[in-house]
C-alpha cells in the first residue's frame, strides 16, 4: 500500500490542519490520488469548507426534529406512527432527506481518504466509525422491504453523537468522559463494599 504524502507545493487542493497528512494513493482501488475527481472531493470535504458546516447543521436540524416526534401515536410494536399522525409523517420524509444527505456525506469522505486499507483512512478513526455504522443501519432502516425492527429506528438517537467527530473540543471531552469510566467503576465498587 503506497501513501502519496500532501506536500505544500500542492495547490490542487486546500489543505488544512486538520486534514490528515498523508493520503493513500488509491481509494476504492478506484480514485487516484492524482484523480481530478479525487482532488475536487478532497477539496469539498475538507474540515475548513463549508460542507462540514452544512453537515453539522444537518446534525443539529436532524437532532431537532428527532426531539418533535409525537408518541401519543404508536402502533403495535410501539414505534411511532406515520399513519395516524402528520407530524410523524412529516418527521418521517425528513430522515430520509438526512439518510441521503449522510449517507452522501460517508461516501464523499470514502472517496477522499479511502476506505479502511492504509493510514489515514474514513474507517481508521474511532468517531468515524461510528458514523458509518449510523448510516449504515440508517439506510438499512429506510429500505422498503427490510423489516423495519425497533432496533434500526433507535439507532437514530446516535445521530446527535455524531456531532462530537465535527467539534474538536466536543470530542476531547467525550474522549475524557469515556477514559474516565474504568475509574468510575473502580469507585462503585469501593462505595458498594463501603455501603454493603
Amino acid at each position: 500500500m503506497e501513501i502519496y504524502p500532501i506536500k505544500d507545493t500542492d495547490t490542487s487542493c486546500d489543505h488544512s490542519d486538520s486534514l490528515p497528512s498523508e493520503l493513500v494513493q488509491n481509494s476504492l482501488h478506484i480514485f487516484s490520488i492524482h484523480s481530478p475527481i479525487r482532488k475536487r472531493v478532497i477539496k469539498f470535504v475538507s474540515p475548513s469548507s463549508y460542507f462540514d458546516t452544512f453537515i453539522l447543521a444537518a446534525i443539529f436540524l436532524n437532532s431537532i426534529i428527532i426531539a418533535c416526534v409525537d408518541y401519543r401515536y404508536i402502533d403495535d410494536n410501539y414505534q411511532p406512527s406515520s399513519k395516524l399522525s402528520l407530524r410523524n409523517h412529516i418527521i418521517e420524509e425528513a430522515e430520509i432527506v438526512f439518510t441521503i444527505i449522510f449517507a452522501i456525506e460517508c461516501i464523499l469522505k470514502v472517496i477522499a481518504y479511502g476506505l479502511i486499507r492504509g493510514k489515514n483512512t474514513f474507517l481508521r478513526d474511532g468517531w468515524n466509525v461510528l458514523d458509518f455504522a449510523i448510516v449504515v443501519v440508517s439506510v438499512l432502516g429506510s429500505i422498503p422491504g427490510v423489516p423495519n425492527f425497533s432496533v434500526l429506528r433507535s439507532f437514530r438517537v446516535l445521530r446527535p453523537l455524531r456531532s462530537v467527530s465535527k467539534l474538536p473540543s466536543l470530542r476531547k471531552i467525550a474522549s475524557a468522559f469515556v477514559e474516565s469510566l474504568g475509574d468510575l467503576a473502580n469507585v462503585m465498587v469501593l462505595l458498594l463494599f463501603i455501603l454493603a
